[in-house]
């Protein structure tokens, strides 16, 4: 089993595309952590306008089905040259 170092934001952006296996857009990437190790990534399409509440509570329900998830990295990939850590 290999390690990744992640020391910055950089690297966890860097590392989500690498475990997605490519570079999202106009969607909500997440990884969930047990305390320092990663549990798995996902990406939820954004929703459209006016049906924010129900796209919220979709993810929600992902996180809640895990076990384990002390922690959430959010990332938010408005569109193929911008994204919110």
């Amino acid at each position: 089993m290999s390690h990744a170092k992640i020391t910055n934001q950089a690297d966890v952006v860097a590392h989500l595309i690498t475990s997605l296996g490519f570079t999202p857009t106009s969607s909500l990437a997440l990884q969930l952590l047990d305390e320092w190790k990663l549990l798995t990534s996902l990406r939820v399409d954004v929703a459209e306008t006016g049906v924010t509440a129900l796209w919220v509570h979709q993810v929600v329900s992902i996180v809640e089905r895990i076990e384990n998830v002390t922690g959430v990295i959010l990332i938010s990939f408005e569109d193929d040259k911008a994204m919110t850590v």
